[in-house]
This record gives structure tokens, C-alpha cells and sequence, in this order.
């Protein structure tokens, strides 16, 4: 494109004295947005102690293991060592546990926390 002499931009392909309308499009024109969905308000259910220990009940240890000064727990078919999380779910919710290994087949599960999935 160039300046013609009155400032305008002008398609050098166009013929001369041809005047570019601007496009009407009668669909488009008429489209609307469509509507925001409303938040259908939810009651935020609270995780309990019973819930805690519902999950906990279904964390099954299934063995031990030690190897080179590490001590490693079997639970529900997984091996976790020291500090590892173990992330299990129940009742729409997931509950978090840091593994905590006490000594020769002695394991305790720190509460960390426990939370909604985004999906499930």
C-alpha cells in the first residue's frame, strides 16, 4: 500500500477512483455474547476427624524393607521412604500424609493436609 495525496492508504491493485466499502457481515452483526454462567453456590463441606480417620483405615502397610541404612514402608502396593508424601483419596476429598518412619516396622502418617480435587 501507499499514500495517495491526500494521506489515505490505497491498495495498489485497486482500480483508480475505486472506493472500498466497509463489510457489512448480517451474521456477525447480530451475534451476542454468550451469557456468563452463574455460579451455582456449593456448601463447602469441612474435613473432620472422622474423616481423617475413615481414610487413614483404608492406608494399608504391606511391608518393609531396608537397604543401605535406608528404611523403606510398603503401603497400598507403593514404597515410600522417609518425609515422602502419601496422597490417598476417599469421600471427594484427597488427604495428604508426610510418612514419618519411627524405627523397625514403625511408621506414623503426619496429617498435612486434606483438600478438594479440582476433578475427580
Amino acid at each position: 500500500m501507499f499514500l495517495a495525496g491526500d494521506g489515505l492508504a490505497r491498495d495498489p491493485f485497486w482500480p483508480l477512483g475505486y472506493e472500498s466499502r466497509p463489510v457489512v457481515n448480517p451474521v456477525a452483526d447480530n451475534i451476542k455474547p454468550p451469557a456468563l454462567e452463574q455460579e451455582v453456590p456449593t456448601q463447602k463441606r469441612v474435613v473432620t476427624a472422622d474423616d481423617w480417620a475413615a481414610a487413614r483405615k483404608l492406608v494399608q502397610m504391606t511391608g518393609f524393607a531396608s537397604a543401605g541404612g535406608r528404611q523403606i514402608v510398603f503401603m497400598n502396593g507403593t514404597a515410600y521412604r522417609q518425609g515422602d508424601k502419601l496422597i490417598f483419596k476417599n469421600d471427594g476429598f484427597l488427604f495428604k500424609w508426610r510418612v514419618e518412619i519411627l524405627g523397625d516396622r514403625k511408621v506414623d502418617l503426619v496429617q498435612v493436609e486434606a483438600v478438594v480435587p479440582l476433578s475427580f
